[in-house]
């Protein structure tokens, strides 16, 4: 890991916040939004079940802050900005989603019906592609980072490459048109499932990131995208080896819920705490910054 403990964990100074670009807070608002959105809408729900939901709707706004702090860290890289970009993208549908019902409810007029109407359409069909955004975002992390240089990283890459694979064979396995269910054609369309398939390279995307952090012992960024994968590898199992446990009894399936809450908490703690420490600044690439010397020395314009 390049720089000492005692820097690794050093938070933001008053004269960088005070410096930071309007972007920044700008998507922090919308994570306070989302979060207020998110929770209310917990609420309301019929089938609110208490603090499990009200977790996992805390942190819903993950990627928000994310994308905050990226920009934080290199408001002028365009690989950092795209990165920001894809991270923010999803969560921002999803909160368009979220208040085009509330709007609706507050208007009469046929105009804004016909609009929320629209853009209900409009939203539901972006998030079928919604993980692109997120592929191009780490792909864009993963090159302002560098690249895989080692054996290890290599293997890193192919576990990834097989788990998106087994991913995909129960995805074709459990697709009910493959399964001689009696459906109407447009009901599952086989573009649907290539979609499908295709956001599995979100996986090897997070596969590759991984192998970059190991190999240049960024220890926040390899914990935060190991835990993803981790909660893909836990996804899979339990739709396959421990589905049949999961149906037994509510115990295993709070078991469940409680790592998939635990996951996105080291994720997000991880990631963030990652591009505040380990992100190399402005002008410095990880490659590019000599052995023994650590990223947060580097000179950080406009910062």
């Amino acid at each position: 890991m390049s720089g000492s403990p005692a820097r690794l964990f050093t938070l933001p100074t008053r004269a960088e916040l005070r410096s930071a670009s309007p972007w920044v807070w700008v998507l922090l608002v919308l994570a306070a939004v989302d979060l207020a959105v998110g929770i209310a809408s917990a609420y309301l729900t019929p089938d609110f079940d208490g603090f499990l939901t009200l977790v996992s709707e805390i942190l819903g706004p993950a990627s928000l802050v994310i994308a905050a702090a990226l920009i934080f860290v290199a408001p002028r890289e365009r690989l950092v900005q795209l990165a920001a970009i894809g991270f923010a993208l999803p969560v921002i549908v999803e909160l368009i989603r979220l208040t085009i019902p509330h709007v609706a409810a507050m208007t009469s007029s046929h105009d804004w019906a016909l609009l929320t109407q629209r853009l209900t359409e409009w939203t539901d069909a972006l998030t079928t592609v919604l993980w692109a955004s997120q592929l191009a975002a780490l792909v864009a992390l993963a090159v302002y980072l560098g690249s895989v240089r080692t054996r290890a990283g290599w293997i890193i890459v192919l576990a990834s490459v097989v788990l998106a694979a087994l991913h995909g064979a129960v995805l074709v396995s459990q697709w009910p048109p493959l399964q001689g269910a009696d459906l109407p054609p447009d009901t599952f369309p086989l573009s649907d499932l290539v979609l499908r398939l295709l956001a599995q390279l979100v996986i090897v995307a997070w596969g590759y990131l991984l192998a970059i952090t190991y190999e240049r012992r960024m220890f926040l960024f390899a914990t935060a995208t190991a835990a993803q994968l981790l909660g893909s590898l836990i996804g899979l199992l339990t739709a396959t080896v421990f589905f049949d446990w999961l149906q037994g009894g509510a115990s295993a399936a709070v078991t469940v819920q409680l790592i998939f809450i635990a996951i996105p908490v080291v994720y997000l703690a991880a990631f963030v705490g990652g591009v505040l420490t380990e992100l190399p600044r402005q002008g410095r690439r990880a490659g590019k910054v000599p052995t023994g010397t650590s990223t947060h020395e580097a000179p950080s314009a406009g910062r």
